[in-house]
């Protein structure tokens, strides 16, 4: 591992930290508000567009098959659409900061490290677009959230690779990042709504862990 800015790398890990607990609090947020308002836009595939946002009675969400996107156009969409959007704008410094972390005396190791690096910040990217693009509403929210899963499963593989060759983190940090790509690789091939939770959970707790260990294993 090379020297690294310590200044820089806790406030890498801060703002992972603050961006994963607000993706978090504003998922769960909106799936706990999502039962209390008695509408909920109707979402109907084969329906035209202005009939498909008709209000009808809130059922309540369910995970078994509902995807997370349809808490951006639910009865608390206001919660998850500005909590997404909040949190990918806070962490697209977060790993370009912490990029010193994910550096090796291995050219190859190097290289995978900033490729990892520029695809999480693409994917953050990809993300805002998610808030500010709900399903339904606008045409590209399919598009942007096939490049989220794409570039955050490759993101968090290669940087999965890098962590998993040096003394930094810990290789459960790593072995979990594997476990991530899996179930993104999972989600992208079944499309099934489970795997996309699953996915969620993983992906928000392990760059969570990402960030506390930045904050906590750096001296001073």
């Amino acid at each position: 591992m090379t020297d690294v800015n310590e200044s820089r790398v806790k406030a890498g890990g801060l703002l992972l930290v603050s961006s994963s607990l607000i993706w978090i609090g504003s998922v769960l947020g909106a799936l706990a508000m999502y039962t209390s308002f008695p509408f909920r836009p109707l979402y109907v595939h084969w329906l035209p567009k202005p009939f498909s946002l008709l209000p009808v009675a809130n059922t309540g969400f369910s995970i078994w098959y509902m995807y997370i996107s349809e808490l951006g156009i639910g009865p608390s969409s206001l919660i998850f659409n500005v909590g997404v959007a909040l949190a990918s704008i806070i962490a697209i410094p977060a790993f370009p900061l912490l990029s010193t972390l994910f550096r090796s005396a291995s050219s190859s190791i190097n290289l995978t490290g900033k490729v990892g690096v520029a695809l999480f910040v693409a994917c953050f990217f990809f993300e805002i677009g998610i808030g500010l693009c709900p399903m339904v509403v606008c045409l590209l929210h399919t598009l942007l959230g096939f490049l989220v899963f794409l570039s955050r499963g490759l993101a968090v593989l290669l940087l999965s690779v890098v962590i998993y060759k040096d003394a930094f983190f810990s290789k459960a940090t790593a072995i979990y990042g594997f476990l991530y790509a899996v179930l993104d690789l999972l989600f992208l091939i079944s499309h099934l709504t489970v795997m996309e939770w699953l996915a969620f959970f993983t992906v928000s707790t392990w760059i969570l862990l990402v960030g506390a260990q930045a904050i906590l294993k750096v001296k001073g």
